[in-house]
């Protein structure tokens, strides 16, 4: 309906103009020429700009509507978020210009069997539940945050925290209450989670959506997991593990609070799992 709208006021706008051009234009001519042969310039040279002017307008219109349908295709439609595209760009961006002293975080966070989620839940109410986990993810409490929902059920993150101890807390309770905001729909929804760190995990958007894609990949073996590429984060998920960092009361079963941390530089069987 609305692009129906578009056209016919389009349309409208161009019979105006063009009406308009040529009653007045007629009178004008008339009304300047003395003789046949001036005329006959008078009418060729008002069609010539006749021409120029609605070349002009046409030119105006196809960059406008190109600047919208490029606006239109930098928005994810359904969540409000960056289109992956953007996300690189602004990424990468913000990663030539990073700060030595902060942590530059990105994680991928994909709903665990998207497809049987689908099937219980329908098309609207799949819909809410990605804006939901969407909202969850693009949080104002990091000084800078770039989200993007970059598959279907898959969503792309990249944060700056002001040091790298902060960053494993940060994930699980990510985690946490995505979980919980997912259980919200059906108590068997979960999700699963894959972080990289730059510089050590990569230099640039591209290099770190690999390595915490490899990350995710290895999480969604066992589901609601969350896998970190880099041994050093392994070893140190593992330890604030033990050392109680995580609260007991804040897992209700160990299959719906499970955390795993994977080590990439070795071979799958020196993985590091820690189930809450």
């Amino acid at each position: 309906m609305k692009k129906t709208a578009y056209a016919l006021k389009l349309a409208l706008i161009y019979f105006f103009f063009a009406s308009l051009w040529v009653l007045f234009s007629d009178k004008l001519v008339n009304v300047l020429s003395d003789n046949l042969e001036m005329f006959t310039w008078a009418q060729s040279l008002k069609g010539l700009l006749f021409v120029v002017i609605t070349s002009v307008l046409l030119w105006a219109l196809a960059q406008k509507n190109y600047r919208d349908l490029e606006r239109a295709s930098d928005i994810d439609t359904v969540t409000g978020l960056h289109s992956p595209s953007v996300f690189i760009r602004r990424a990468d961006t913000l990663l030539q210009h990073a700060n030595a002293e902060s942590c530059y975080t990105l994680f991928v966070l994909d709903i665990d069997d998207y497809t049987s989620v689908t099937n219980k839940l329908g098309f609207d109410r799949t819909n809410q539940l990605l804006i939901g986990v969407a909202r969850k993810i693009d949080t104002p409490t990091v000084p800078e945050n770039l989200t993007s929902r970059i598959h279907a059920d898959r969503f792309a993150c990249l944060l700056t925290l002001p040091n790298v101890s902060e960053m494993t807390p940060y994930i699980d309770k990510l985690h946490r209450q995505c979980n919980q905001f997912l259980q919200r729909y059906d108590r068997d929804i979960t999700c699963s989670v894959g972080v990289a760190v730059f510089d050590s995990d990569g230099e640039d958007t591209t290099a770190l959506m690999t390595a915490a894609t490899r990350a995710l990949n290895e999480a969604k073996k066992y589901k609601n997991a969350v896998a970190y590429h880099d041994i050093h984060l392994t070893e140190e998920a593992k330890n604030l593990s033990q050392k109680g960092f995580i609260p007991n009361n804040e897992a209700t079963s160990k299959m719906q609070h499970g955390l795993v941390v994977f080590d990439f530089l070795f071979p799958t069987n020196k993985q590091s799992t820690i189930t809450v």
